[in-house]
């Protein structure tokens, strides 16, 4: 259904409210005028080319992850098709939700009109994502030797494999020294997933005190080609929990992507 009022002029209407209460359609003559949905994009298919091996592709595949749960305004993946906003994979608030798998973003019955969107056309993704931290390798100090040096023959190790760093990934350890006159710490090494050795750093807390610590040993930046880091801990004469985890970054970056094949929900279809 299309409309005028002022100085606009045959605008889709894709929402209408009396007062607070949403209308959930228009008859005219016994018949449905609204909504009408067959008019409306239902996938649409973008060329995800221009990210791939690029740090923006590392930066899209946890932006998603990071929203498939849930989203908010300080955790999104903003899509605006046809001049409409959609957030994809999770929603808050009013937007409107789409999903994206495959290469392809996929509509409810509430997709852009086809007339305002066209293969070769480009979309605006914007992607909100807060810091995130990685799973733990985590000892709660009551498993494993307190060894008197940090080396993974003689003592407790743990390791897991993490995703690849972008651009400041923090690198922590963490332990708890609740002995005097025992010297704490942990060993972190990360390697890629070639096997190469990346970082490798043993700190520890000396003297008389007593306290928890979580120290940033080292940062990663973005490396090309590395899909997967391993990373092992190694704990040094622990006296309670002990391991280690990545901190990767919170990010805002905006995407233009080109359109390459669109269905309808009428089951029509245009592609290149």
């Amino acid at each position: 259904m299309k409309l005028t009022l002022g100085d606009t002029r045959r605008a889709y209407v894709y929402g209408i409210r009396v007062g607070e209460t949403s209308v959930k359609r228009v008859m005219y003559a016994g018949k449905k005028i609204w909504p009408d949905y067959s008019d409306r994009i239902r996938t649409m298919t973008l060329d995800m080319e221009p990210l791939a091996g690029t740090q923006d592709e590392l930066y899209w595949r946890a932006a998603l992850s990071a929203v498939e749960a849930q989203s908010s305004e300080a955790c999104h993946v903003r899509l605006t098709a046809g001049g409409r906003p959609y957030n994809l994979q999770s929603t808050y608030g009013a937007w409107a939700l789409a999903r994206f798998g495959f290469g392809t973003v996929s509509f409810d019955r509430d997709g852009p009109y086809r007339e305002y969107l066209r293969v070769g056309d480009s979309v605006r993704v914007e992607l909100v994502i807060p810091a995130r931290r990685s799973a733990q390798l985590y000892n709660d100090g009551s498993s494993g030797q307190a060894t008197a040096s940090a080396n993974e023959a003689a003592g407790s190790w743990m390791e897991g494999q993490f995703d690849p760093p972008t651009d400041g990934t923090a690198i922590h350890g963490f332990f708890s020294k609740w002995q005097k006159k025992v010297s704490t710490g942990v060993l972190i090494r990360v390697w890629d997933d070639a096997g190469k050795e990346l970082f490798a750093k043993h700190d520890q807390l000396n003297g008389h005190g007593r306290s928890g610590q979580d120290w940033v040993y080292g940062t990663l930046n973005y490396m090309p080609e590395v899909e997967a880091l391993k990373m092992r801990v190694v704990s040094h004469q622990a006296r309670g929990p002990w391991g280690a985890y990545l901190l990767y970054p919170a990010f805002r970056r905006t995407f233009s992507l080109r359109v390459t094949h669109l269905t309808y929900n009428e089951d029509d279809e245009q592609g290149e």
